[in-house]
């Protein structure tokens, strides 16, 4: 037996005033009542009304039980409507992680924005130049530059970032300015040593990947 929907069932009973009134507002059928109405009796071991031909009436037992049960029922309503408006409404507390530069720049700019939006939202903003491990640290967002490894995260591409080699002016007067990526490997590269393939440098046209010492 669905002890929730016996329940809510009696005090609808008690606030029509008859089974028949009951069954037509809940859409159900008068022998279901009668059956939800048994089994919560026999369930409890006491009756809960007195039922004649036209009316009903409420026990001692009964009048006890109906105040509890308007209570449970409205307890759990609270609680459903309190999860309802956290659907609508953002609230609690948001971890975001990102590199300490690029966050310092875009991220948090754009947390700072979501707050005004949503003042139920708290933020914490880890800034940091290494992988997090978002489980073990109780991070809900991360934004990083790469490919996610194989994991049961969830990645979502929001933009891309363009790479280019450079020199100085200087530097290409001492050295000489390379012609095709792999001339690059007789000069003195400066690598981003955060990269995933921090070992080569990708060249897309033509496309080349070139071993870069460093």
């Amino acid at each position: 037996m669905d002890k929730f929907l016996a329940m809510s069932m009696f005090v609808r009973i008690v606030e029509k005033g008859s089974l028949t009134a009951a069954a037509e507002t809940l859409d159900t059928s008068l022998p279901s009542v009668v059956r939800t109405l048994a089994a919560l009796e026999r369930d409890l071991g006491v009756q809960l009304l007195n039922r004649t031909t036209r009316r009903i009436h409420l026990t001692d037992d009964g009048a006890q039980y109906l105040d509890r049960c308007r209570t449970i029922l409205s307890a759990m309503q609270d609680a459903e409507a309190a999860l309802t408006s956290r659907r609508t409404e953002p609230q609690g507390r948001l971890a975001v992680t990102a590199s300490v530069l690029f966050g310092r720049r875009y991220i948090a700019p754009i947390v700072s924005d979501f707050l005004r939006r949503y003042p139920l939202v708290s933020a914490d903003l880890l800034l940091v130049d290494r992988t997090v491990n978002m489980v073990e640290e109780g991070i809900d967002v991360a934004v990083r530059i790469g490919h996610l490894a194989d994991s049961t995260l969830i990645a979502v591409p929001v933009g891309k970032v363009r790479r280019v080699v450079c020199a100085s002016p200087e530097y290409l007067r001492r050295r000489g300015t390379p012609r095709t990526p792999a001339d690059v490997r007789a000069h003195s590269c400066v690598r981003h040593t955060g990269l995933a393939s921090r070992g080569d440098w990708h060249f897309r046209n033509p496309a080349v990947r070139v071993p870069i010492a460093g």
